[in-house]
């Protein structure tokens, strides 16, 4: 038998925790107020989601607090997307402790409470309560400075790449109505080949077959000096099959127009995340003037970087290198029961944003030759599916990034896989 003594960690700081339920009009509160000698006393509060009655009825909770000997308000609520970001930031303005309850925490700790699987929004409130009196709150970080407009500029840039995606995606399923023969993949599209036919024929065929081959050629390379003979003959040759459908002026009108318009909005797009990708990379630049972030190394820019540390945060506000990996919600997942074994899969919870772009510079470090070409191959010898192999590269990756933001030392690709004991000998 094995005993241990474990610290008291329930609201050990005596706070009134409050936990609400965030909706897109309201909020409702709920909290319970244990009193020595007497029975608890329950806290229920409904309010409209606007910052006046917010702010009046943080003021009210707090004197409340105050009246009863406790030390301070605790505002605990779920990450809505959104609609929190004005209570949390509001309770931190005057000066109150501020947390998150995990969602599938609190829905699972609803069922448990209530025995069924109904679902109010004062119900998510008192739910919330009690995992927060279990002490399965997580913090609620808020980044000042450049680390907050990193983070800012880091999800807009995000807005703009998912735009520029759904474009290109819409622009491809037009082209292929109009110039039904296209056989080159989507990415040739908007390479600077394809920019000069889009702007000299709008991917019209009828109007590349009526030019001929040599004035087609002539007018791509007056954009495109070294575009490929081959190429170009492969084009005109599918541009003369696609003709051959001779669809009527009105339907190649109309696609020519909607073409024009998609391209413009790619470009658009582009452009401005283009113009938020400079500004991410000035913002790291000044950090990492300051020595507060690591040089950009390998194939990983500072851009890159920059949208990253945007995610993380200062990595001084965690305590170990799992807390972080837990963060960004690359820790494992193990489920065993009996003699079942389940897969060890990562958790996917944290922050989805940090680990694309995790996914995104592993990506441009497995192939052959790079720093994780060799150790990328040798899992997939030991078994390891792909999409496996390249999490643990995500796992590495995000290891060697942190150590070099602690470390304060310039990046050594001979330290990346040799052991401390080993590289020190070798030094």
């Amino acid at each position: 038998m094995n005993v241990q003594d474990l610290p008291r960690r329930i609201n050990a700081n005596d706070e009134l925790v409050v936990c609400f339920d965030v909706s897109k009009k309201k909020l409702d509160g709920y909290a319970i107020h244990s009193r020595t000698g007497a029975s608890d006393r329950e806290i229920t509060v409904t309010i409209d989601r606007r910052t006046d009655q917010i702010e009046e009825q943080l003021n009210e909770l707090s004197s409340y607090a105050d009246e009863h000997g406790l030390d301070g308000l605790c505002v605990v609520c779920e990450p809505t997307g959104g609609y929190d970001q004005e209570l949390l930031r509001l309770a931190r303005r005057q000066g109150h402790r501020t947390a998150y309850v995990n969602t599938e925490h609190s829905a699972k700790m609803s069922t448990v409470e209530s025995g069924d699987t109904n679902k109010t929004d004062p119900a998510d409130a008192r739910a919330m309560s009690l995992v927060a009196e279990v002490d399965r709150t997580q913090a609620h970080r808020t980044l000042e400075g450049e680390y907050g407009l990193l983070r800012e500029l880091g999800q807009m840039y995000e807005d703009e790449d998912r735009q520029a995606v759904q474009v290109r995606t819409r622009f491809h399923h037009v082209l292929k109505k109009l110039f039904c023969d296209y056989e080159k993949d989507a990415d040739f599209l908007f390479g600077s080949t394809g920019e000069a036919v889009m702007e000299e024929y709008a991917w019209d065929p009828q109007a590349i077959i009526q030019d001929g081959y040599e004035q087609f050629c002539q007018k791509v390379k007056s954009h495109v000096k070294n575009a490929r003979w081959a190429t170009l003959e492969a084009l005109y040759e599918q541009a003369q099959r696609s003709a051959r459908m001779q669809w009527p002026e009105g339907y190649r009108l109309a696609w020519k127009r909607r073409l024009k318009q998609l391209w413009a909005d790619y470009k658009r797009h582009t452009h401005r995340k283009e113009q938020i990708g400079e500004k991410i990379e000035r913002l790291y630049l000044r950090l990492q003037k300051r020595g507060e972030v690591p040089a950009p190394f390998e194939q990983i820019s500072s851009k890159q970087l920059g949208r990253l540390v945007g995610e993380l945060g200062p990595v001084e506000d965690f305590d170990a290198h799992q807390e972080i990996e837990k963060y960004v919600g690359l820790n494992l997942r193990e489920r065993q029961s009996g003699d079942y074994e389940g897969e060890v899969k990562i958790t996917k919870k944290g922050r989805p944003l940090a680990r694309k772009i995790l996914g995104q510079m592993a990506h441009q470090l497995i192939p052959k030759g790079r720093l994780f070409g060799s150790y990328y191959r040798r899992k997939l010898q030991q078994g390891m599916r792909r999409a496996k192999a390249r999490v643990a590269v995500m796992r590495k990756l995000l290891k060697l990034i942190v150590g070099l933001y602690q470390s304060d030392r310039p990046y050594d690709p001979d330290r990346v896989f040799t052991c401390r004991s080993q590289y020190a000998g070798a030094g």
